[in-house]
């Protein structure tokens, strides 16, 4: 499935907002009603879903390729 980069980017966003609404949902039932465990932990998911996305995606950016480009391979 292709998304737009807009789109793409933004998804670990995404996730963890939706993760906090899940959160706050489980507040405003007042953690009484038998459904605010299910929005508890689906909220729990989303936002540590997004977080760990996003370090995914930071993971590669932050470390130097370790790859010898073609200007630094010696001549033999």
């Amino acid at each position: 499935m292709w998304l737009p980069k807009p789109l793409y980017e933004a998804l670990p966003a995404i996730y963890v907002v939706v993760g906090v609404l899940f959160l706050c949902g489980a507040a405003y039932l007042s953690f009484v009603h038998e459904a605010a465990a299910a929005y508890a932990g689906i909220g729990t998911v989303c936002i540590l879903g997004g977080l760990l996305v996003r370090r995914l995606r930071m993971q590669p950016r932050d470390k130097p390729s370790s790859k010898p480009l073609a200007d630094e391979v010696p001549d033999r």
